[in-house]
């Protein structure tokens, strides 16, 4: 409007008046404002509505990582109702699919598996990225049709384009460069919870391939959990284990946490008597893993790992209903505790527990769990790993009564635990090949009738 005015006063000026063409060039549409306004409030309200019935999609405390890329789209598609003018600009809506050859030495080093990488005949090495194909449809139809690459009943991007789309991947990490691997990290176990929901809905309930993935998502919490801890103790780690701290498959115990620490840091400190707010074994399992129980946790409360089980309950849950998903909780809380014998002391002001200020600084505080069936004071054996077999068979006690918390040196377990080797972590096509053989043995069964009485 102010150009606009700025031109009439120029034509008045000079005695000039613009004039009305009777009849509008073939490069302009004149459309009444009684019927065009209409028109860009109806195409605000669909992408907005898109976004909202997305939104309802997912429960009221949890946004899923793959509705959460449908929904920046119609983010990205409200930018344009009222002008399209520098949608050329906008790659994720514009592209359909672009290839930019990269040598193997770009990808060495960067997080291959959430970007698509081609090869052609000749060997060479493209980098995919796929958007929205409007450059296509407003070609062909000329209207900015979204082209068919999301599942309109589930409002997520297909299996087939949602690595190359650059919806919520590359472009929401940068937000966060200084935690780029951990927020990776954390993102791909929330993504491997989701492809186990969709696994989970073409299983019989109870199927040993159902309960197989089940477990799957104890682990995928329990190795989350661990993630969250090294990422407040890294500063303190060897920058050669930091990798394979953040891992998650490194078992919390003092062998191992010795191990990784620098050389210049002290040995953990262990709580014991007063220092210690949870003096039960299960009251502290409670505390880390128990929701709305009214505690106050304070920087516990919206760690990853809490977000994750939440949303694993909630998948269990709609899977087997509430009896499955108690016996869900009660697995989770003893498969930890077989497999992390050293957990960070909670502290009600912060996310750790720590020793008093001294000269060389203060320490963070340690919860040391003991069994005396697995660890034997008199013959330590601390080059021994205890396998899965055997820390399996120590879950089936009750109120875990064999486990209890030491501040005594020798009762400090030094031997290392498996966690289940079944359990680690796996992409879509290697859980399905496990699901596969668990149905196939479950079939051969069948047949021999072996099942008919149980």
């Amino acid at each position: 409007m102010t150009l606009l005015n700025g031109l009439i006063d120029l034509f008045r000026a000079e005695d000039q008046y613009p004039a009305v063409p009777k009849v509008p060039p073939p490069s302009v549409w004149v459309l009444p404002s009684e019927l065009y306004i209409p028109y860009l409030m109806c195409t605000i309200n669909k992408f907005a509505a898109g976004f909202e019935h997305t939104l309802s999609l997912c429960r009221y405390d949890l946004v899923s990582w793959e509705h959460t890329k449908v929904m920046c789209m119609f983010l990205r598609c409200l930018r344009f109702c009222l002008g399209g003018q520098l949608l050329q600009r906008e790659s994720a809506l514009w592209w359909d699919k672009r290839h930019r050859e990269v040598s193997e030495s770009y990808v060495d080093g960067r997080d291959a598996g959430r970007r698509l990488y081609e090869e052609d005949e000749d060997g060479r090495l493209f980098q995919v990225s796929e958007g929205m194909g409007l450059e296509k449809t407003v070609k062909t139809y000329q209207y900015g049709w979204l082209m068919n690459k999301v599942d309109w009943n589930t409002f997520t991007f297909k299996e087939d384009n949602g690595t190359a789309l650059l919806f919520g991947n590359r472009v929401m990490m940068q937000a966060y460069t200084k935690r780029r691997k951990e927020v990776i990290g954390v993102t791909d176990d929330f993504l491997v919870a989701e492809m186990v929901e969709d696994l989970l809905k073409d299983l019989p309930v109870n199927s040993p391939a159902s309960n197989f993935l089940q477990q799957h998502l104890i682990w995928l919490c329990i190795r989350l959990f661990r993630k969250d801890v090294f990422s407040i103790l890294k500063p303190e780690i060897s920058g050669d284990h930091i990798s394979s701290a953040m891992s998650g498959t490194i078992p919390l115990c003092m062998s191992h946490i010795a191990n990784m620490l620098d050389p210049d840091q002290p040995q953990p400190y262990i709580a014991g008597g007063g220092r210690s707010k949870h003096k039960d074994t299960w009251d502290l399992v409670d505390y880390f893993w128990d929701l709305n129980d009214g505690l106050e946790r304070r920087c516990w409360v919206d760690k990853p790992y809490r977000l994750l089980y939440q949303r694993c309950k909630f998948i269990v849950r709609q899977v087997v209903g509430s009896k499955g998903e108690r016996q869900f909780i009660r697995q989770l809380k003893r498969f930890f505790v077989a497999t992390n014998w050293m957990l960070p002391a909670p502290s009600s002001y912060g996310f750790w527990q720590k020793t008093k200020k001294k000269d060389n600084g203060s320490c963070k505080m340690w919860v040391a769990l003991t069994n005396s069936y697995l660890w034997d004071q008199q013959n330590p054996r601390p080059d021994i790993t205890q396998t899965w077999t055997v820390l399996r068979q120590e879950t089936e006690q009750e109120n875990l009564s064999h486990w209890i918390q030491t501040k005594e040196p020798g009762l400090v377990m030094w031997c290392q635990p498996q966690d289940d080797p079944n359990h680690l972590p796996q992409s879509r096509m290697e859980l399905k090949e496990a699901i596969d053989l668990l149905q196939q043995k479950e079939r051969r069964l069948q047949r021999r009738g072996e099942l008919g009485g149980k």
